[in-house]
């Protein structure tokens, strides 16, 4: 699967196959190698690790506080 987009497309396309899929334990990044493209790559990571990944993480840690449905 590939998700690509703004800071909130890409959080929202995450959360949404969450609560499709259910919360997962894994979340890989990939890239291809650039040339030229530094800038880019890294500015892509380090949104992912400030920014996307601990709204995630607090996502899927309030599913798992809820109490399940009858």
């Amino acid at each position: 699967m590939i998700i690509i987009g703004t800071e909130k497309e890409v959080l929202d396309k995450l959360i949404n196959f969450i609560d499709i899929v259910g919360p997962f334990g894994t979340l890989l990044l990939t890239g291809h190698d650039h040339y030229g493209w530094k800038e880019l790559w890294s500015n892509t990571l380090l949104q992912m690790s400030e920014n996307i990944r601990p709204k995630l993480d607090n996502y899927i840690k309030n599913l798992k506080t809820l109490p399940a449905a009858e």
